[in-house]
Order: structure tokens, then C-alpha cells, then sequence
């Protein structure tokens, strides 16, 4: 199931308590993310920020930067889960 189709499925949710409707749909795309082992691509995509090296290079060369790539926050978020999932599966060496 692609992000559209699991949108499309959850548009029935309006009201859920008082709990926001777009965490509950994010902690369910997670927790799928997890279970299939699967990203889905729009987290996959990141803004690119073009950094200088150093201060004292030409402005004017493209060779003085280097690209600087900021994921969104629901991407480091799942980074996140992803990280300590793989933590709490692991076995311990005796």
C-alpha cells in the first residue's frame, strides 16, 4: 500500500477523543513503515543548502560549497523509531 492509498483509507477518521487526527494517522504510518520494512518516498526527499567550505574561498566558484541535505522532521522522526527498534531487538553477547 503507497502513502495515497493509506491516506484515501484513513479520510473516514475525523474525530478520534481528543487526540489530533494527523498524529494518529502518522503513528500509524510508522508503526506500518516498521512492520514492512518499508520508507515511503516523500520521506524520502530532503531540501539541498548549498554551504561554504571556508570563509576565505570565492563565493563566485560552485567548487567552494558542498551541499548540505536537511530531511524533514517526520524523516528524522522516523529515523528515530527505526533506531531504537533495532536496539530493542537486539540480542545481547555473553
Amino acid at each position: 500500500m503507497n502513502f495515497v492509498e493509506f491516506r484515501n483509507e484513513l479520510v473516514g477518521y475525523r474525530s478520534v477523543g481528543h487526540v489530533n487526527v494527523g498524529i494518529v494517522i502518522r503513528i500509524d504510518m510508522f508503526n506500518r513503515s516498521l512492520e514492512h520494512g518499508v520508507v515511503p518516498s516523500i520521506f524520502k526527499s530532503a531540501y539541498i543548502t548549498p554551504l561554504l567550505k571556508k570563509a576565505d574561498l570565492d563565493p563566485a566558484d560552485v567548487k567552494s560549497y558542498r551541499p548540505i541535505s536537511n530531511l524533514s522532521v517526520i524523516s528524522k522522526l522516523l529515523e528515530r523509531l527505526v533506531c531504537q527498534h533495532s536496539a530493542a531487538c537486539e540480542i545481547p553477547e555473553d
